[in-house]
């Protein structure tokens, strides 16, 4: 068998989870080469979504874990992007490239990374139906009687509003459990983020709401899931009732890779950082530590159908009031421009701080908590 072509390399590292700007070093190609290797393979970037979730949060864990040392190293001069190396090469286990994303954008974690969200019923029954409706699933009550459990028909009968017929919830649970067999057998595999939300939108149309609580809607709104298992990740609340999204397209909506953008570009502005492919693929490690999956860059450009430039020139090249709806748009600038033009009187923020680290490598104090006002130029336009 033959060597393997430098693409087959790059494809097979961007798959593991490498970070990109790791990639570009050990291959002599820029971020452009790696997003072109993988343009046409949707399996690539699947498989990527899922090893950088993992190391992320394996890398956040060990970062908590040895947090003494590296506050002690930093204290003792040690830059402290240098700190997983030490750390490494003390005999611990870390993903020294992904907590250097890590620390880069979090600095020293100054609490337990976060647990996944508990699975709920509601969510599940949700899951189910959508799916089923969506794919055609006709009830099957006898099965539904004979698998489903009592106690969890008391529940969900616990969580509907009183007035709820027997005869909808009955065929609620029944094509529940009937979609959960159809995916058991394999007859149903897939199904998107844009096409749940549109099914569950109609479905709270023509029923109403089911919920006994106003406050939480049932079937469950696709952004509460997106945020309940993962934060953001369409693929884990899939993951529940073992289905897959299919595509990378089917990860995330449109208001995901704006925010992801939105989010990015905020944290660059604040502290410095590049506004490359690159430096937003660490960003997205960091987030990936704390159960926040973002879309990749490469998912971002194909979304919105432009380079990564041309997204940066977008958000950058028009005033907050000239920029149209389509693709990309700043919310904390327009909320910014809209407090400017009316001028509140601002209330003063408990400022939090915690240890960064700034452009310069060295980590410092930073304060969260500020107006938006604050943190942008008060022409309302991002600077460079």
């Amino acid at each position: 068998m033959g060597a393997e072509t430098p693409d087959a390399m790059i494809r097979e590292a961007y798959r593991r989870g490498d970070p990109l700007e790791t990639i570009t070093s050990a291959h002599s190609a820029d971020a452009g080469d790696i997003i072109s290797a993988v343009a046409d393979k949707p399996s690539d970037e699947l498989a990527r979504a899922r090893s950088v979730g993992s190391r992320a949060v394996k890398a956040m864990s060990a970062l908590w874990n040895n947090v003494e040392m590296v506050t002690r190293l930093d204290d003792a001069g040690i830059p402290l992007l240098d700190t997983p190396k030490v750390i490494g090469a003390l005999g611990n286990d870390i993903d020294v490239d992904v907590a250097v994303a890590i620390l880069q954008f979090l600095g020293i974690p100054d609490e337990a990374p976060a647990e996944p969200a508990p699975k709920l019923l509601s969510d599940r029954l949700s899951l189910l139906y959508i799916v089923g409706k969506h794919h055609g699933i006709e009830p099957d009550y006898q099965l539904a009687l004979a698998k489903m459990p009592l106690d969890a028909v008391a529940a969900f009968r616990e969580f509907a509003k009183p007035d709820i017929t027997y005869t909808r919830l009955a065929e609620i649970l029944a094509v529940a459990e009937t979609t959960a067999l159809a995916i058991r057998a394999k007859t149903i595999a897939t199904l998107t983020y844009s096409e749940y939300d549109e099914m569950a939108q109609q479905i709270s149309r023509r029923l109403g709401r089911i919920s006994r609580d106003e406050n939480d809607p049932w079937p469950v709104p696709v952004a509460t899931l997106v945020n309940r298992y993962g934060g953001g990740s369409w693929q884990r609340a899939m993951d529940t009732i073992r289905l897959k999204v299919g595509t990378p397209e089917g990860r995330f909506g449109t208001k995901e890779h704006q925010d992801a953008l939105d989010s990015f570009l905020d944290e660059c502005e604040l502290c410095g950082y590049t506004m490359s492919e690159e430096s937003y693929d660490l960003w997205g490690f960091s987030q990936a530590g704390m159960l926040i999956e973002r879309p990749s860059a490469s998912e971002i450009m194909r979304h919105f159908g432009v380079s990564w430039d041309e997204l940066i020139d977008q958000v950058f090249g028009s005033e907050v009031t000239e920029i149209s709806a389509t693709p990309i748009q700043s919310a904390l600038l327009q909320q910014a421009r809209l407090e400017e033009l009316q001028e509140p009187v601002l209330e003063e923020r408990e400022l939090v701080s915690r240890r960064r680290l700034a452009p310069d490598g060295k980590s410092h104090q930073r304060s969260t908590g500020t107006n938006a006002l604050e943190q942008l130029p008060k022409s309302g336009v991002r600077g460079h």
